[in-house]
């Protein structure tokens, strides 16, 4: 099967747990489109807009979305992982397309690239990560039930650097994190219950 999906860039894709449905996001639309890959040389069969005027006009004016950096479904399906460039990440209802939570709290790494990965979801779907201009992961519950969820840990990166990337193995658990200094492995620790 292939086709050729016609929609303005640049844009970011990602299967859903099943591996049937499949989510584009477009940042000149500003627009999260959700395909059946059966009927994907058809409409798409849910169209969100994403738009966060009353938090981004505290940066900017007009307010502006920032580049879109990572798009990931988290593991049951639910939510949708919205990584951007900016001082803020996004968890989407994937059936309702409204935000659900809004991380904030960091300072985004200039240096990173579209959808260059500096900040993912756990195998578990309960905690984003994301790297940290001050050289530090910051780590939010998502289970946290408030439109604004503010760091709740933070994992220091001052012995490897800024990352640039930010990755998990979700059978192992295993992060990856790379900076121009290291390629460095974490893994969890099994004292902390």
């Amino acid at each position: 099967m292939e086709g050729l999906l016609n929609i303005p860039g640049p844009n970011l894709g990602a299967f859903d747990p099943s591996g049937i449905i499949f989510a584009v996001l477009s940042q000149s639309l500003n627009t999260l489109l959700l395909y059946d890959l059966r009927n994907f040389d058809k409409e798409p069969f849910s169209e969100f807009s994403l738009s966060d005027d009353s938090f981004l006009q505290k940066f900017s004016f007009p307010a502006r979305m920032p580049e879109f950096q990572r798009l990931e479904f988290t593991n049951d399906g639910k939510h949708i992982f919205v990584g951007t460039t900016g001082k803020v990440h996004y968890s989407i209802h994937s059936f309702e397309g409204n935000i659900v939570s809004r991380m904030i709290g960091h300072e985004p790494v200039e240096t990173a690239e579209l959808n260059a990965g500096n900040s993912c979801v756990t195998p578990d779907g309960r905690y984003a990560l994301a790297a940290s201009n001050d050289r530090q992961i910051m780590v939010w519950d998502l289970h946290r039930k408030t439109p604004e969820v503010r760091e709740s840990k933070s994992i220091s990166t001052k012995s490897v650097g800024i990352c640039d990337l930010v990755a998990f193995n979700h059978k192992s658990a295993l992060m990856v994190t790379t900076s121009k200094e290291a390629l460095t492995f974490w893994l969890p620790d099994a004292s902390v219950s």
